[in-house]
């Protein structure tokens, strides 16, 4: 075999590919290799000077900034009125300026930008700061050494002079100053004020450092000489310097790129001085280990490719001694054999791999139809570990697809279609999991664990209507889909909703085919719709909330909610409308029933405007639920005092039955409740409304007169029970018993 080696295709074709392969990409990365060296070297340049550009416009606006609080201050007529103030103090005075040196603070908005804000006064030779005032007596010496760093002579020349923006480095460097005269008149002669603001200099300091970083550089505010009020030194905190040239732009040296720009603003240039090496490092860097990596390359793969090219001739060796027991001879038929085999064992391998994921998914199917069922318990935690990694999510929504009566499927073809479909639409999403489970296809989405249920629920809906719209032949499903819930806990309990959902649907969905969402008010147990439509469910709520029936009314308006929560494609403006007429109606009717309705609903507002500024189908709920509550929890605390009221009723019916003019509205004001409300309640109570009791207790005292047989007239009698003719008598007699007062007495005599 080894002298036949050296003489094969295999070993030739092998190396003719390698060298091609290897080689010229080797020398077309040399060729451009140079060409980019001085592309990339004009980049360096031009992307260290945009970097100097961009901090000095970061300079700048920073500076802006300050310059436009200093011209707040000095036009501030608080800060002015300080020059209307001479010696000596008095307590009422030092008040006044403490008062006016306090609107400071307010001036003190950015702080990373401004550490400290005095004014000075020369005619009360003080200086004030927002928290105190610093006299010839009190720490005024001190704190202009101490907090200025300025010695007591820099500081009254500094003050003696006209300023406008101008800004000095201290004595040892450590302190960025503005001074700013604030303008007088000149027709009253008031004394100079002058600003004087300590500037962060650790901002800019950390604007230059944190540039300087970047590209290794020396970076450093260079200002005029003038600004310097001493021998100008360049701390590491604060790094600054005298303007040497005014020259701008960027220009190369011999180790370093040079790039200066001028600031807007203030007299500052920024300047960046980057050494080559940084810059080219990375060039520098790139050149040596190509050359490195090219020869190291070149000398271990000739190893490598003797190793391989003997490696895979081997098996060619053998199979030629398998195949074939004729002498071995070099050509074509090695490739072909090679080849064959090849195709073999891929083939193999597919079929191999297409087991073991037909194995894990019906296994998998397995575990999550142990799950559907409510045997989570019975899986053993290693399994329900990897199980939940496999789904690769922690919110889970199951589906149930119910098929058409009508046209049934191939249920084999039906699952492996929405397998596919599913797969296909979640793509991104999602994960999907379609499988046969209580007779239905159920699918299992699960999402990512940050997203809320409802966005899962909604998600799960969004993919099934694209799905079942889609294709033509899925149009006959529907579907159920349950809430968004954690865990694999929550796998069996959204299944259990999706059910209720399927439960639910027979009145909703009985003319349509549409996908029904699970909602926490389908597990009430108390919707039925089989007597009447959602428009006779609101009109019999309106009339039951206007009988004072609140319990009814809430049962009423549960369903209603539930109809409306899962009526897909109805726009929330419209509902929010519709719903506002129905309890508008309602509330406008009880108010001249209910005597306190405008006072239950003064701490919460109006409930109508509530009602259309309900933004979401939860808000609008609540309003409305909210409203039938307060409506039961009034009824419920005037349920005992109704009951002695209503007895004080009976019994002032019973004292003035025999008045004619005894009616409902004088009961009504005697008692001081509305006519309406005192029906209802009365009614709700007795079971019948008040005349019809002045009228059956008018007729029963007429009875007992009859029965007494006194020889009373029916004219006498009627006036005596508080009618005022005996036609309104028999009349209303005959109503209530059947017969006329006259037949009741013969009837009478004869028994």
């Amino acid at each position: 075999m080894h002298g036949y080696f050296w003489r094969s295709r295999v070993f030739r074709t092998w190396l003719i590919c390698y060298l091609i392969v290897l080689l010229l990409p080797l020398c077309f990365s040399a060729v451009t290799f140079q060409h980019s060296a001085s592309i990339l070297t004009e980049k360096l340049q031009a992307s260290a000077f945009s970097a100097a550009q961009q901090l000095t416009d970061l300079a700048d606006e920073r500076m802006k900034t300050i310059f436009e609080i200093s011209d707040a201050i000095s036009i501030s007529p608080t800060i002015r009125s300080l020059r209307r103030y001479t010696l000596p103090f008095t307590a009422s005075k030092y008040y006044d300026i403490h008062q006016i040196g306090y609107t400071l603070e307010s001036y003190i908005v950015h702080k990373p930008l401004i550490q400290q804000i005095y004014i000075h006064c020369p005619q009360l030779k003080c200086l004030v700061n927002f928290d105190h005032i610093y006299t010839k007596e009190n720490q005024y010496d001190s704190i202009i050494e101490k907090n200025l760093h300025l010695s007591v002579e820099n500081f009254h020349a500094l003050t003696a002079a006209q300023h406008q923006y101008d800004l000095y480095v201290t004595e040892d460097g450590e302190r960025l100053l503005l001074f700013k005269t604030i303008s007088t008149s000149l027709e009253d002669n008031s004394p100079t004020l002058t600003l004087i603001m300590v500037l962060n200099q650790n901002t800019f300091a950390s604007m230059l450092e944190d540039t300087a970083q970047t590209f290794q550089a020396q970076l450093e505010m260079q200002l005029p000489a003038d600004c310097f009020l001493g021998t100008p030194v360049a701390t590491p905190a604060f790094p600054v310097a005298v303007q040497n040239n005014t020259d701008l732009g960027a220009w190369k040296t011999e180790d370093a790129v040079i790039c200066r720009v001028r600031a807007n603003y203030f007299n500052a240039t920024i300047q960046m001085k980057v050494p080559k090496d940084v810059l080219l490092t990375d060039l520098y860097n790139q050149s040596s280990l190509f050359l490195y990596m090219l020869i190291v390359t070149i000398i271990a793969s000739l190893g490598v490719a003797y190793s391989l090219n003997r490696y895979n001739y081997r098996p060619v060796h053998q199979l030629h001694q398998t195949v074939a027991a004729a002498p071995v001879k070099h050509g074509s038929d090695e490739f072909q054999a090679m080849g064959h085999r090849f195709l073999e064992i891929q083939e193999n391998c597919k079929r191999l791999a297409g087991e073991v994921d037909r194995l894990a998914s019906q296994e998998k199917q397995r575990l999550i139809s142990s799950i559907l069922a409510g045997d989570l318990r019975y899986i053993s935690p290693e399994k329900q570990k990897a199980l939940l990694d496999s789904l690769h999510g922690s919110m889970f929504v199951a589906l149930i697809l119910e098929e058409s009566d009508d046209q049934p499927h191939d249920s084999h073809e039906l699952l492996q279609l929405l397998q596919t479909q599913y797969a296909k639409a979640c793509t991104g999403r999602c994960q999907s999991v379609a499988l046969y489970h209580g007779g239905m296809i159920t699918i299992l989405l699960s999402f990512a664990q940050d997203m809320d249920q409802y966005s899962a629920q909604l998600a799960a809906r969004t993919i099934s209507k694209q799905i079942l719209c889609a294709e033509n032949h899925l149009s006959d499903l529907t579907a159920y889909i349950g809430d968004g819930l954690l865990g694999l806990e929550g796998i069996h309990q959204s299944y259990l909703h999706a059910q209720v959902a399927r439960e639910y649907t027979d009145f909703v969905y009985k003319n349509e085919k549409t996908i029904a969402l699970y909602d926490h008010t389908m597990d009430s147990g108390q919707i039925s719709w089989k007597e009447y439509d959602i428009v006779d469910a609101e009109r019999q709520f309106t009339s039951r909330m206007v009988a004072g029936d609140y319990a009814a009314g809430n049962v009423l308006i549960h369903e209603i909610i539930a109809y409306y929560r899962s009526y897909d494609g109805l726009p929330m403006n419209v509902l929010r409308c519709h719903m506002f007429g129905v309890m508008n109606m309602m509330l406008n009717t009880l108010r001249s029933i209910e005597p306190d309705l405008n006072n239950i609903f003064c701490e919460s507002g109006q409930p109508v405007d509530q009602l259309l500024s309900a933004r979401t189908m939860q808000e609008l709920a609540d309003v409305i639920f909210n409203i039938i509550e307060e409506l039961q929890r009034l009824q419920a605390e005037r349920n005992d005092t109704m009951k002695s009221r209503l007895q004080k009723i009976e019994k002032y019916i019973a004292a003035q039955y025999f008045d004619p003019n005894l009616n409902v509205q004088q009961v009504a004001d005697h008692f001081g409740i509305s006519l309406p409300y005192l029906s209802r309640e009365f009614k709700s109570a007795k079971g019948i409304g008040v005349l019809d009791y002045i009228n059956q207790y008018r007729v029963n005292k007429a009875k007992e007169m009859i029965d007494q047989n006194n020889g009373a007239t029916i004219s006498e009698i009627a006036q005596r029970v508080g009618y005022s003719s005996s036609q309104t008598l028999i009349r209303i007699f005959k109503r209530y018993e059947g017969v006329t007062p006259g037949k009741y007495r013969t009837d009478d005599k004869k028994s």
